[in-house]
Order: C-alpha cells, then structure tokens, then sequence
C-alpha cells in the first residue's frame, strides 16, 4: 500500500521533498522488518533449544526406568543415538510451527487495520460472516473425522488381509482337466493342498 501511494502520487508530482520522506519512510518499513526477522530467529533459538533439551531430559529419564532385559536385547548405542536424533529432528517442527504463527498474527492484525481505516461498517460486516463460517467449518471438520476413523478402519481390514494371505502356506492350482482318472485325482489331493 505504501509503495503504491509512494509510485501513483509521490514520483509523479517529482517533489523531491516528499521523495525524501517516503524513501524514509519505506526505510523504516525494511528496518522492522530486519529487526522481526532478527527477534524471530532468535526466539525460535531459544525455544528450540529449551525444548531439545526437555525432550532429552525427559526420554534419558524413561530409559533409566526400563529393566536390564531391555539393554540385553537393543544396543545402547543405537537407543543413544536414535535419542540424540529423534530430539534434533522433532525441533524442526517448532521453527515451522512459530514462523507460520508470527506471520499470521502479524498478517491479520495488519489486515484488521487496514480493514478498519478503509472502511469500518463495511469490516463489521464481514465480522458478521464469521459465526457462520465457524459453524460450517465445525461440521465439516466433524464428518471428515468420521470419514478418516470409517478409511482408518477400511486401511486396517485390508491390511490384515493381506498379512493373512502372505502368511498362508503355499498351495498350489492346477488344472485337472487331462487327468481322467479318478484315482490320481484322489493321489493329488491326500498329497497336496490344492484349490481347484
């Protein structure tokens, strides 16, 4: 908005005093916007660091409780570093989760504004839509919970078919039809399993 107003009416009028001030305005713009980025960083810094180190904490604090069985049968080094890893990669998803938050506050709140300073009854208006928008969102989030739990439950049948089937014995098919003799018929089937 303030590049549009400082390109439309600004560079137009050649005023080299309002040039002046709207470059220092646009300026400042890029000096919070370092400044958010620099205070970003390093809240997430620390936040990620506090957490790897709760989350380790927290799973030494468990390995310590398991019985000597659970050493015999896994290598300590392999549970060391799966707990070493798994707490470094599971960090990531707060840098993720923070940027999206930081971003979407800063973007509504300045959305609000400008809502607001452009036209207030027309921003009230749209607050209106909003009740609605919750109630419809719930009931699709509702049905698509019950969707996902009856395909969880398709997902599950499927699979234990399938781990029934593959672990069957072996049979084997073959076609009858040249033996026309009953008595090799029966020969077959006491000494294999068939499915005819």
């Amino acid at each position: 908005m303030v590049m549009r107003l400082f390109i439309d009416t600004v560079i137009p009028n050649k005023n080299m005093n309002e040039i002046v001030m709207w470059s220092g305005v646009l300026l400042v713009i890029v000096l919070i916007r370092i400044l958010a980025n620099f205070f970003q960083n390093y809240t997430l810094s620390i936040v990620e660091g506090n957490f790897e180190r709760d989350l380790k904490i927290t799973i030494f604090e468990k390995i310590l409780k398991l019985p000597m069985a659970f050493f015999v049968k896994n290598d300590t080094g392999s549970l060391m570093s799966r707990v070493l890893t798994d707490s470094a990669n599971s960090t990531g998803l707060f840098r993720d989760y923070y940027i999206v938050l930081y971003s979407s506050i800063l973007s509504i709140a300045a959305s609000l504004a400008a809502m607001f300073w452009l036209d207030w009854f027309l921003t009230l208006m749209c607050f209106l839509v909003l009740p609605v928008l919750f109630v419809v969102t719930v009931i699709m989030n509702s049905k698509m919970a019950i969707e996902s739990q009856k395909l969880s439950g398709v997902y599950a049948d499927c699979s234990k078919e399938l781990n029934q089937s593959l672990s069957a014995p072996p049979s084997l098919s073959l076609s009858l039809e040249p033996f026309e003799s009953s008595m090799a018929t029966r020969v077959l089937e006491r000494s294999l399993p068939l499915v005819l």
